[in-house]
């Protein structure tokens, strides 16, 4: 008879993904906004709850309003709204947790009698998380079993909230009319039990200054956070998205050194993910001299990261606005640069395309402002060999300018972190069911013709033989075989 060994591996892993959508409106009363210029918003990701076939979220949506009144000044407003949606996916459950974000995208403005409505979709993406079990033949009686050193992969996720905060001096302002915030990530390292996080967050201000022209700021803040997560240690590779989810700028002005104090406290939101590689020993195949055997595999696959670097590109080229600009028009600020990575390539280097986008205030010719969408479209070709890559980017610097010609030309800098993935397939037996007995063979010896290239086990299964035993009966001989070898197998009475 034969007598099966198993061992069960159990972790939590993630099973799956889900996305929501949901477009959310926010209103201004029509008679202070002559004309809208600029609407930026950012979305927060209040909390989330697994149930059958579904991640239920709620979120805010805050807007950032710049817009121009009856007499031609600029002004702003601030908007907020909570919304609740939900994802779906088939294999969310109860017992699941979700990792997430919300992005906002497609931002229209339209008016309706006595008020400006603003709609903006809110994109959310979801990582589900839950136990899993994997159950693998580990050994056995009466059983031959080929091992090979496997591993298994999982992500281990852990999130922070934390604070930064940050002031610097300026020429003098009447008020900030608009902030931007990105993150950028430049290292994630696990210490024991915890992963400490750094990175910059690119703000981005549009000041109002006392003669009443526009200027734009802009500044680079360093973070660091230090994010507990039980399985952390020295040399296990781990990933970063932080994201701002609340920001707070105050302004005190000096009238007598025509300066003014910029104050910023920033609240932020970390998730991270460890990858942990647990090595194991599995069977991966497996007979019975004595039965036949059925046996069925199961593949485990794996993500992996192996590598991440920092570049920085500068990019100059001539910029494609969505609509004309004006020939006298006065460029005055560039506000709300972000920059997207559109496709990336592994291999022998990484390939990657992608836009930074941002809008132009400018002052027209005949009086008043105007808000012009440009795009920047860059390709990189990055010294980083990898299976698979990932690429996040941050523009800084973003400014146009007119040339001698009459042309614009835009310039920037580009940050790009690029992470190296490799995915690891993992083969094993998860179940082997006993057959029917194999016919005896009463012969005291047998010869055996090999085939060139057979190694020991590919031999000894042919044979029904144990390895070990088969060894036993010719020894001497090299693997892989010739094919002009002649092979014995001995039998005593009553053996096989």
């Amino acid at each position: 008879m034969i007598k099966a060994q198993y061992q069960t591996y159990t972790f939590s892993g993630e099973t799956c993904k889900a996305v929501g959508q949901s477009v959310v409106e926010c209103r201004l009363p029509a008679l202070e906004v002559a004309k809208v210029l600029n609407v930026d918003g950012v979305a927060t990701l209040l909390d989330s709850t697994c149930e059958n076939g579904e991640v239920k979220y709620s979120g805010k949506l805050l807007l950032t309003v710049l817009y121009e009144d009856a007499e031609g000044k600029i002004n702003r407003a601030e908007r907020g709204a909570e919304f609740y949606h939900k994802a779906e996916g088939e294999k969310i459950a109860p017992a699941h947790f979700a990792v997430g974000s919300i992005d906002v995208t497609n931002i229209s403005v339209r008016r309706e009698g006595s008020s400006v409505f603003i709609a903006a979709t809110c994109l959310s993406s979801f990582a589900v998380y839950g136990r899993k079990e994997v159950r693998y033949l580990a050994g056995g009686e009466g059983l031959a079993l080929k091992k090979e050193e496997g591993a298994f992969t999982r992500v281990v996720p852990a999130s922070v909230t934390f604070e930064e905060e940050d002031d610097f001096e300026t020429e003098y302002a009447e008020g900030v009319l608009s902030h931007t915030e990105r993150t950028f990530v430049t290292a994630a390292v696990c210490s024991h039990g915890q992963v400490e996080v750094s990175g910059e967050i690119g703000l981005g201000l549009c000041i109002l200054k006392r003669d009443g022209t526009l200027c734009a700021y802009e500044r680079l803040i360093p973070f660091s956070a230090q994010v507990p997560c039980d399985e952390a240690a020295p040399l296990t590779p781990a990933d970063a998205a932080v994201r701002v989810t609340e920001t707070l700028v105050t302004v005190q002005a000096d009238e007598d050194k025509g300066t003014a104090r910029i104050g910023v406290n920033l609240t932020l939101h970390a998730d991270v993910k460890a990858f942990v590689k647990e090595d194991a020993v599995l069977c991966v195949d497996a007979y019975s001299p004595s039965f036949e055997v059925t046996i069925e595999k199961q593949n485990e696959v794996g993500r992996y990261l192996t590598n991440e670097k920092i570049f920085t590109e500068r990019i100059v080229c001539q910029p494609l606005f969505t609509t004309p600009i004006e020939e006298g028009a006065r460029f005055k600020a560039v506000v709300s640069p972000t920059a997207t990575v559109t496709s990336s390539v592994g291999g022998e280097a990484a390939q990657v395309e992608g836009v930074i986008e941002a809008k132009l205030l400018c002052e027209e010719e005949g009086g008043g402002y105007a808000c012009k969408e440009f795009s920047m479209p860059f390709v990189a070709r990055l010294p980083i060999r990898c299976e698979e890559v990932e690429v996040e980017a941050l523009a800084c610097g973003v400014g146009v300018r007119r040339r001698a010609g009459g042309e614009t030309e835009a310039e920037a800098t580009l940050k790009l972190r690029v992470k190296a993935f490799e995915r690891k397939e993992t083969a094993f037996i998860c179940s082997l069911e006993e057959g029917e007995a194999r016919e005896e063979n009463d012969a005291a010896i047998s010869v055996y013709l090999p085939k060139a290239g057979d190694d020991l086990w590919t031999t000894a299964k042919r044979l029904s033989q144990f390895p070990e035993d088969f060894e036993k009966c010719n020894e001497g001989l090299s693997f892989p075989l010739r094919g002009d070898e002649r092979l014995l197998i001995y039998r005593q009475k009553g053996e096989k």
